[in-house]
């Protein structure tokens, strides 16, 4: 997809926006008029299409197509020409990778280099890129793991003890 056409598709992205929340604001409108049977079989309408699984897909794909246009990436490559870090960030989130690229002293010279510091360059996404860091797991909280509960104890609060 060109340039022009990404930002042709963003700027239809907002307007079909701007006109959901239009929708909605309109049905919000005539529900609060008197009870007509009319004015709530149209509110009830509109409800009901802003509300449907396909406006709601099509805002997450919009959302989804805004957040990808805004991001940036950057690779850090050893003189070797391996790639040895991989970044994305995408609105507030930094996205962190090392590909495995061999044993364990690979592994120990690239934590070496987080250690000491790594200079990230950030560039836009280039039209081929795959966007890798979409399809990561969730981690728990970092306290979660740093503070497991021991064994005997359990989350749930205690009755009155």
């Amino acid at each position: 997809m060109s340039p022009s056409d990404a930002a042709a598709k963003l700027e239809q992205d907002a307007v079909t926006e701007q006109a959901i929340d239009l929708l909605r604001r309109a049905a919000c409108y005539l529900e609060r008029l008197p009870a007509v049977p009319a004015t709530r079989e149209l509110a009830k309408e509109l409800s009901d299409f802003v509300d449907s699984p396909r406006v709601r897909a099509s805002a997450r794909a919009t959302c989804a197509r805004a957040d990808a246009a805004s991001a940036k990436y950057a690779n850090v490559v050893a003189a070797s020409g391996l790639i040895l870090f991989q970044v994305v960030v995408e609105g507030n989130a930094l996205y962190l990778k090392a590909p495995p690229i061999g044993g364990y002293l690979d592994d120990l010279g690239r934590m070496r280099t987080l250690h000491e510091g790594a200079r990230f360059q950030l560039e836009t996404t280039p039209s081929d890129f795959v966007p890798w860091h979409l399809d990561l797991v969730i981690q728990p909280p970092l306290d979660a793991i740093m503070h497991p509960l021991r064994p005997g104890r359990s989350q749930a609060p205690s009755g009155g003890e």
